[in-house]
């Protein structure tokens, strides 16, 4: 995962199955913090934005997916919900 807005970047690789860091869990720590502070400034108001755009991007939950249209619901046929 990668966050760049105007007032700084970070990269926090998930290496394992793109959901798994391989790093002590105090850097994970580190760098989950700086997304969500990145994410918060940039204007995201989601209380724990790091978990929830790593959810989101799993293929196992169909009903939503995040685009580069923003979130999307997915209807019964997969297709955008109306």
């Amino acid at each position: 995962m990668a966050v760049f807005t105007d007032r700084g970047s970070i990269v926090h690789p998930l290496p394992i199955a793109v959901l798994i860091s391989d790093k002590d869990w105090r850097e994970v720590a580190r760098r989950s913090r700086e997304v969500g502070r990145l994410l918060q400034n940039a204007g995201c108001h989601l209380p724990y934005p790091f978990m929830t755009f790593s959810l989101l991007a799993l293929v196992v939950i169909a009903e939503l997916r995040l685009s580069d249209r923003g979130l999307i619901r997915i209807g019964e046929k997969g297709l955008p919900a109306a």
